[in-house]
Protein backbone atom coordinates (compact mmCIF):
# COMPACT_ATOMS: atom_id res chain seq x y z
CA UNK A 1 0.00 0.00 0.00
CA UNK A 2 1.68 3.27 -0.89
CA UNK A 3 0.45 5.89 1.32
CA UNK A 4 0.00 9.70 0.83
CA UNK A 5 0.09 12.15 3.34
CA UNK A 6 -2.40 15.43 3.24
CA UNK A 7 -1.16 18.17 5.26
CA UNK A 8 -4.23 20.86 4.92
CA UNK A 9 -4.97 23.99 6.95
CA UNK A 10 -7.49 23.61 9.55
CA UNK A 11 -10.33 25.74 8.07
CA UNK A 12 -13.62 24.53 6.46
CA UNK A 13 -12.99 26.33 3.24
CA UNK A 14 -9.79 24.26 2.71
CA UNK A 15 -10.37 20.75 4.39
CA UNK A 16 -13.69 20.14 2.90
CA UNK A 17 -12.72 20.09 -0.80
CA UNK A 18 -9.14 18.32 -0.02
CA UNK A 19 -11.32 15.39 1.31
CA UNK A 20 -13.32 15.22 -1.38
CA UNK A 21 -10.48 15.34 -3.66
CA UNK A 22 -8.69 12.65 -1.86
CA UNK A 23 -11.71 10.40 -2.00
CA UNK A 24 -11.36 10.90 -5.55
CA UNK A 25 -8.23 9.51 -5.53
CA UNK A 26 -9.06 6.34 -3.30
CA UNK A 27 -11.85 5.29 -5.53
CA UNK A 28 -9.57 5.96 -9.08
CA UNK A 29 -6.82 3.43 -7.66
CA UNK A 30 -6.56 0.84 -4.69
CA UNK A 31 -3.11 0.82 -4.15
CA UNK A 32 -3.00 4.20 -2.20
CA UNK A 33 -4.10 5.12 1.20
CA UNK A 34 -4.49 8.37 2.59
CA UNK A 35 -3.93 9.85 6.28
CA UNK A 36 -4.79 13.85 6.94
CA UNK A 37 -2.45 15.15 9.50
CA UNK A 38 -5.15 17.71 11.51
CA UNK A 39 -3.06 20.70 12.84
CA UNK A 40 -6.04 21.75 15.09
CA UNK A 41 -6.11 25.41 15.56
CA UNK A 42 -6.38 27.39 18.66
CA UNK A 43 -9.72 28.47 18.01
CA UNK A 44 -12.53 25.86 16.61
CA UNK A 45 -14.06 26.64 12.98
CA UNK A 46 -16.20 23.25 13.35
CA UNK A 47 -13.31 21.48 11.76
CA UNK A 48 -13.64 18.60 14.14
CA UNK A 49 -17.20 18.68 14.21
CA UNK A 50 -16.92 18.03 10.44
CA UNK A 51 -14.37 15.51 10.48
CA UNK A 52 -16.76 13.32 13.14
CA UNK A 53 -19.62 14.03 10.99
CA UNK A 54 -18.01 11.81 8.18
CA UNK A 55 -18.82 8.28 7.40
CA UNK A 56 -15.93 5.58 7.79
CA UNK A 57 -14.32 5.00 4.37
CA UNK A 58 -11.55 2.38 4.01
CA UNK A 59 -7.99 3.41 3.29
CA UNK A 60 -8.68 7.25 4.77
CA UNK A 61 -7.83 8.60 8.42
CA UNK A 62 -7.68 11.30 10.09
CA UNK A 63 -4.69 11.47 12.37
CA UNK A 64 -4.40 14.66 15.17
CA UNK A 65 -0.94 15.55 15.14
CA UNK A 66 -2.31 19.16 17.72
CA UNK A 67 0.45 20.72 19.85
CA UNK A 68 -0.55 21.67 23.24
CA UNK A 69 -2.95 24.36 23.70
CA UNK A 70 -0.33 26.57 25.44
CA UNK A 71 1.94 26.01 22.47
CA UNK A 72 -0.28 26.50 20.23
CA UNK A 73 -1.68 29.54 21.76
CA UNK A 74 1.42 31.23 22.08
CA UNK A 75 2.23 31.16 18.46
CA UNK A 76 -0.81 34.08 18.95
CA UNK A 77 1.57 36.67 20.36
CA UNK A 78 2.62 37.65 16.82
CA UNK A 79 -0.24 37.80 15.35
CA UNK A 80 1.24 38.67 11.36
CA UNK A 81 3.61 34.79 11.60
CA UNK A 82 0.72 32.99 14.01
CA UNK A 83 0.22 31.18 11.01
CA UNK A 84 3.48 30.53 9.69
CA UNK A 85 4.82 30.08 13.07
CA UNK A 86 1.63 27.45 13.79
CA UNK A 87 2.51 25.32 10.86
CA UNK A 88 6.26 25.27 11.37
CA UNK A 89 5.38 24.51 14.96
CA UNK A 90 4.39 20.77 14.02
CA UNK A 91 7.28 19.87 11.37
CA UNK A 92 8.43 17.78 14.31
CA UNK A 93 5.31 15.67 14.71
CA UNK A 94 4.92 15.63 10.36
CA UNK A 95 8.32 14.17 10.65
CA UNK A 96 8.19 11.65 13.41
CA UNK A 97 4.26 10.34 11.97
CA UNK A 98 6.22 9.47 8.35
CA UNK A 99 9.04 8.25 10.02
CA UNK A 100 6.82 5.71 11.27
CA UNK A 101 4.77 4.35 8.59
CA UNK A 102 7.89 3.97 6.52
CA UNK A 103 8.35 1.23 9.56
CA UNK A 104 5.09 -0.43 7.28
CA UNK A 105 4.85 1.04 4.26
CA UNK A 106 6.04 3.22 1.75
CA UNK A 107 5.06 6.94 1.76
CA UNK A 108 4.30 7.99 -1.95
CA UNK A 109 4.19 12.01 -1.75
CA UNK A 110 2.78 14.74 0.27
CA UNK A 111 -0.36 17.13 -1.14
CA UNK A 112 0.01 20.18 0.67
CA UNK A 113 -2.39 22.79 1.45
CA UNK A 114 -1.34 26.16 -0.27
CA UNK A 115 -0.24 27.70 2.69
CA UNK A 116 1.41 24.41 4.67
CA UNK A 117 4.68 25.14 2.16
CA UNK A 118 7.59 24.56 4.64
CA UNK A 119 6.23 21.26 4.84
CA UNK A 120 8.26 21.12 1.32
CA UNK A 121 11.04 20.70 3.85
CA UNK A 122 9.65 17.50 5.22
CA UNK A 123 9.15 16.02 2.20
CA UNK A 124 12.60 16.36 0.54
CA UNK A 125 13.81 15.02 3.46
CA UNK A 126 12.05 11.60 2.93
CA UNK A 127 12.98 11.97 -0.66
CA UNK A 128 9.34 11.92 -1.64
CA UNK A 129 7.77 14.57 -4.07
CA UNK A 130 5.37 17.14 -2.63
CA UNK A 131 2.16 18.88 -4.43
CA UNK A 132 0.41 21.58 -3.76
CA UNK A 133 -3.59 21.75 -2.91
CA UNK A 134 -5.00 25.00 -3.83
CA UNK A 135 -8.40 25.21 -2.77
CA UNK A 136 -9.42 28.02 -4.38
CA UNK A 137 -9.59 28.63 -8.38
CA UNK A 138 -7.42 29.45 -11.12
CA UNK A 139 -7.89 33.12 -11.21
CA UNK A 140 -6.84 33.58 -7.70
CA UNK A 141 -4.11 31.29 -8.58
CA UNK A 142 -2.95 33.59 -11.66
CA UNK A 143 -3.46 36.80 -9.14
CA UNK A 144 -1.29 34.99 -6.57
CA UNK A 145 1.58 34.43 -9.18
CA UNK A 146 1.24 37.46 -10.83
CA UNK A 147 1.48 39.29 -7.24
CA UNK A 148 4.39 37.12 -6.58
CA UNK A 149 6.12 37.99 -9.61
CA UNK A 150 5.74 42.01 -9.50
CA UNK A 151 6.95 42.09 -5.45
CA UNK A 152 9.84 39.27 -5.49
CA UNK A 153 11.05 39.28 -10.03
CA UNK A 154 10.04 42.71 -10.71
CA UNK A 155 10.74 43.94 -7.14
CA UNK A 156 7.61 46.28 -7.25
CA UNK A 157 6.41 47.98 -4.32
CA UNK A 158 2.92 46.80 -4.81
CA UNK A 159 1.84 48.83 -1.66
CA UNK A 160 1.10 52.33 -4.37
CA UNK A 161 -2.19 50.35 -5.24
CA UNK A 162 -3.57 50.52 -0.98
CA UNK A 163 -5.68 53.53 -1.98
CA UNK A 164 -5.31 53.70 -5.78
CA UNK A 165 -8.71 53.93 -8.89
CA UNK A 166 -6.27 52.09 -11.11
CA UNK A 167 -7.81 49.20 -12.69
CA UNK A 168 -5.10 46.65 -13.71
CA UNK A 169 -4.30 43.91 -15.95
CA UNK A 170 -4.30 40.50 -14.74
CA UNK A 171 -3.61 37.73 -16.66
CA UNK A 172 -5.83 35.66 -15.51
CA UNK A 173 -8.22 37.68 -15.55
CA UNK A 174 -10.17 38.25 -18.95
CA UNK A 175 -11.19 42.18 -17.89
CA UNK A 176 -9.94 44.66 -15.62
CA UNK A 177 -9.39 44.27 -11.89
CA UNK A 178 -9.92 47.28 -10.04
CA UNK A 179 -7.37 47.33 -7.00
CA UNK A 180 -9.53 49.08 -4.46
CA UNK A 181 -11.78 45.56 -4.67
CA UNK A 182 -8.46 43.41 -4.52
CA UNK A 183 -7.22 41.59 -1.06
CA UNK A 184 -5.32 43.76 1.31
CA UNK A 185 -3.02 41.07 1.78
CA UNK A 186 -1.88 41.00 -1.85
CA UNK A 187 -0.87 44.91 -1.79
CA UNK A 188 0.45 45.57 1.69
CA UNK A 189 4.28 45.21 2.60
CA UNK A 190 3.63 43.64 6.08
CA UNK A 191 5.45 40.92 7.28
CA UNK A 192 1.85 38.68 7.02
CA UNK A 193 2.24 39.55 3.54
CA UNK A 194 5.80 39.02 2.85
CA UNK A 195 5.39 35.57 4.38
CA UNK A 196 2.43 34.54 1.85
CA UNK A 197 4.34 35.55 -0.96
CA UNK A 198 7.69 33.78 0.18
CA UNK A 199 4.88 30.74 0.21
CA UNK A 200 4.20 31.21 -3.27
CA UNK A 201 7.18 31.65 -4.97
CA UNK A 202 7.82 28.06 -2.95
CA UNK A 203 5.05 26.32 -5.32
CA UNK A 204 7.66 26.09 -7.68
CA UNK A 205 9.63 23.56 -5.66
CA UNK A 206 6.66 20.83 -5.86
CA UNK A 207 6.02 18.68 -8.69
CA UNK A 208 2.52 19.74 -9.54
CA UNK A 209 -0.39 22.19 -7.98
CA UNK A 210 -3.67 21.08 -7.89
CA UNK A 211 -6.62 23.59 -8.57
CA UNK A 212 -9.92 23.47 -7.44
CA UNK A 213 -11.76 23.94 -10.48
CA UNK A 214 -12.27 22.54 -14.00
CA UNK A 215 -11.25 23.58 -17.80
CA UNK A 216 -15.20 24.66 -18.68
CA UNK A 217 -15.47 27.03 -15.66
CA UNK A 218 -12.55 28.65 -15.91
CA UNK A 219 -10.76 27.99 -19.56
CA UNK A 220 -9.50 31.78 -19.65
CA UNK A 221 -7.72 31.68 -16.81
CA UNK A 222 -6.32 28.44 -17.45
CA UNK A 223 -4.69 29.35 -20.54
CA UNK A 224 -3.22 31.94 -19.47
CA UNK A 225 -2.04 29.95 -16.86
CA UNK A 226 -0.56 27.28 -19.22
CA UNK A 227 1.41 30.63 -20.64
CA UNK A 228 4.06 30.16 -17.98
CA UNK A 229 6.56 28.03 -18.76
CA UNK A 230 7.20 26.58 -15.35
CA UNK A 231 4.25 26.01 -14.95
CA UNK A 232 3.37 24.02 -18.22
CA UNK A 233 4.71 20.52 -15.59
CA UNK A 234 1.64 20.70 -13.81
CA UNK A 235 -0.65 20.35 -16.96
CA UNK A 236 -1.76 17.28 -16.18
CA UNK A 237 -2.89 17.95 -12.68
CA UNK A 238 -4.93 21.15 -13.24
CA UNK A 239 -8.30 19.56 -14.54
CA UNK A 240 -8.97 17.21 -11.43
CA UNK A 241 -12.53 17.37 -10.10
CA UNK A 242 -12.69 18.21 -7.03
CA UNK A 243 -16.21 19.00 -6.36
CA UNK A 244 -19.13 18.01 -9.07
CA UNK A 245 -19.84 20.89 -11.80
CA UNK A 246 -23.22 21.21 -10.60
CA UNK A 247 -22.01 22.28 -7.03
CA UNK A 248 -19.65 24.96 -7.97
CA UNK A 249 -22.06 26.30 -10.37
CA UNK A 250 -24.48 26.22 -7.31
CA UNK A 251 -21.87 27.67 -5.02
CA UNK A 252 -21.03 30.94 -7.84
CA UNK A 253 -25.04 31.67 -7.87
CA UNK A 254 -25.67 31.79 -4.87
CA UNK A 255 -22.35 34.14 -3.98
CA UNK A 256 -23.74 36.25 -6.81
CA UNK A 257 -27.24 36.35 -5.58
CA UNK A 258 -25.93 37.28 -1.53
CA UNK A 259 -23.61 39.77 -3.34
CA UNK A 260 -20.63 38.27 -1.33
CA UNK A 261 -18.18 38.26 -4.34
CA UNK A 262 -17.06 41.58 -5.79
CA UNK A 263 -14.38 40.96 -7.69
CA UNK A 264 -16.22 38.58 -10.02
CA UNK A 265 -16.74 40.89 -12.79
CA UNK A 266 -13.43 41.27 -13.07
CA UNK A 267 -12.49 37.64 -13.19
CA UNK A 268 -13.73 35.03 -16.15
CA UNK A 269 -15.55 32.25 -14.82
Amino acid sequence: MKELIFIPLAGLGHIVSAIEFAKQILNKDEIFSISFLIMELPLDYGVQNFIQSLTSQPRLKFIDISLDEKTSSGFLNNHETFLYDFIDGHKSLVREYVHNICKTSSCYGFILDMFCTSMIDIANEFNVPSYIYFASNASFLGLCLHFETLRNEQHSDTSRYMNSNEALSIPSFKNLCPTKVLPKHLLDSRLASTLFFNGIRRFKETKGIIVNTFFELESFSLQALLVLRWFQKFIQLVQWLVLKKMVILEIIHWRLKEDLCPIVDGIQY
